[in-house]
């Protein structure tokens, strides 16, 4: 009977015991995974990411065929923009008939300064000569200019300009004047313009005077030199363009306008063979009715410096050459002085 007891309390406490675990386990509706269970997820999203990477295709191989071709080294903007020494001129000049017009007889020491050109920018250049004639006389000019060169698909000329201060000792004294010339340099063809503007002393007159004659007669005798106002054009053609020999021939006229003498209207026509651009020689004739006919033949030595100086990996446009991008500026570089004898009677 005991054991019957004891039996029943025991049943009732474990079905107590039943009730209040289902009612705990309602908090916790689905079980929480284990470690391993974690390790195993995340392998797999690894797996999963690895699989999307590396199925993603390279880029970089397009891209890189659409890039341009690589430029080539250029200079920095500021060593371009240095002046350096391009060309170095010593040459001669010999002269017959009345050649006190446009000044023969004389050595010459130029050189050309310029900076490293680039296509379809302005160059300016710098131009300094002295001159020395056979009477122990001297000359000078200093001239400053630019000369815009053509970039590529636009246009084949070179277009410069130029402003100059020339200075000449004359027998009597010395003059001053200034100058402005333009040109069009292409390849084969060639156009210059120069005007020439005197200031400060234009002439220097020695004044003679005869009276001692009986009756008030009188002689008075003017010795006059002087410069000129003027100016003067041409034409150029490059005749012959074969390594090594060069021939050049231009034409144009010159208008002198001075005191104490008529205005004289000219012409004058040279030639120049040269052998590459070391040697050159140039042959000239001129006419005018004061001074008629003047032959002139000038010997040139040239050091070309723009070969060392300047750079090798670009060209100049429309089949010019450095030669022609830094050839000399073509002016009257000696002023051009006259002397003339004016006679004043009262009889």
């Amino acid at each position: 009977m005991i054991l019957l007891l004891l039996m029943s309390c025991l049943a009732f406490s474990f079905a107590d015991y039943a009730g209040s675990y289902e009612e705990i386990w309602e908090y916790f509706p689905e079980p929480v995974p284990m470690q391993d269970d974690f390790e195993e997820e995340e392998e797999e999203v690894e797996e999963e990411e690895e699989e999307i990477v590396f199925s993603e295709p390279d880029p970089m191989p397009e891209v890189q065929e659409r890039l341009p071709p690589p430029l080539p080294p250029r200079v920095s903007s500021s060593a371009s923009s240095f002046f350096m020494p391009k060309r170095v001129s010593l040459y001669h000049d010999e002269g017959t008939g009345h050649h006190c017009s446009f000044g023969s007889n004389y050595w010459t020491l130029a050189f050309l300064f310029a900076t490293e050109y680039e296509l379809g920018q302005f160059m300016p250049l710098v131009d300094l000569r002295g001159h020395r004639f056979d009477n122990n006389k001297y000359a000078a000019n200093i001239g400053v200019g630019a000369r815009y060169i053509p970039a590529q698909d636009t246009f084949c000329e070179l277009l410069g300009f130029n402003f100059y201060y020339d200075w000449r000792q004359g027998v009597k004294g010395s003059y001053n004047q200034f100058g402005v010339g333009i040109e069009v340099l292409s390849s084969r063809w060639d156009f210059r313009a120069n005007g020439y503007i005197p200031f400060g002393s234009k002439q220097i007159t020695s004044r003679c005077v005869f009276d001692h004659y009986s009756g008030g007669y009188y002689m008075i005798h003017k010795d006059c030199e002087f410069t000129s106002y003027g100016y003067n054009a041409e034409v150029g053609y490059l005749i012959v363009n074969s390594h090594p020999f060069l021939l050049y021939a231009a034409a144009g006229p010159y208008y002198l306008a001075r005191a104490c003498s008529n205005r004289t209207r000219g012409g004058e026509f040279r030639i120049r063979p040269q052998y590459k651009d070391y040697f050159a020689v140039d042959l000239s004739v001129s006419y005018d009715a004061v001074f008629h006919a003047v032959y002139q033949a000038t010997v040139y030595v040239y050091l070309p410096l723009y070969q060392i100086t300047s750079r090798k990996d670009r060209k100049a446009p429309c089949g010019m050459t450095d030669r022609q991008v830094y050839q000399q500026v073509e002016r009257f570089e000696v002023m051009p002085l006259g002397r003339r004898s004016c006679w004043k009677t009262n009889f």
